[in-house]
């Protein structure tokens, strides 16, 4: 039964994550008319950012969230500036092939860059914590 709800629980939060990644995507799609295939490498390179920040200054990961915005938010704005501008000028199919190559290529320098293995988190202040939901059913929070 703990494996079960453990099971639910992690799908619970990954489906948070992607929601979040949706609704960021629909506001980039819905306002600006931006077909962004990068999206994705962005939450990328702001997740390994929280975690190499975490590990340099032995933070709690939850600290360095803020500095992962920052460096997602200057990232953004490099991309857009010396990039995606230049490709709004042009039909939907430039848009949607240049943001796809800015996509392989970003993916492809955090791959150079950290490698393929899993990171893990292995400090902080939800690392390792649970929550008792009914009949001694403990569920992880992370």
């Amino acid at each position: 039964m703990e494996i079960l709800a453990g099971s639910i629980s992690a799908g619970l939060l990954i489906g948070m994550v992607f929601a979040l990644v949706a609704l960021g995507l629909t506001i980039v799609f819905g306002v600006m008319d931006i077909v962004n295939f990068a999206h994705g490498e962005f939450l990328m390179i702001g997740m390994y950012t929280a975690l190499l920040t975490s590990q340099a200054t032995g933070m709690d990961p939850l600290l360095t969230l803020p500095v992962a915005g920052v460096v997602g938010y200057l990232l953004g704005v490099a991309c857009y500036t010396g990039f995606v501008k230049y490709l709004l000028r042009g039909p939907m199919a430039a848009q949607l092939l240049g943001t796809f190559g800015l996509m392989l290529v970003l993916r492809n320098l955090a791959l150079l860059f950290f490698g393929s293995e899993d990171r893990t988190i292995h400090k902080g202040i939800l690392v390792n914590r649970s929550i008792e939901l009914f009949m001694g059913v403990r569920v992880p929070v992370t």
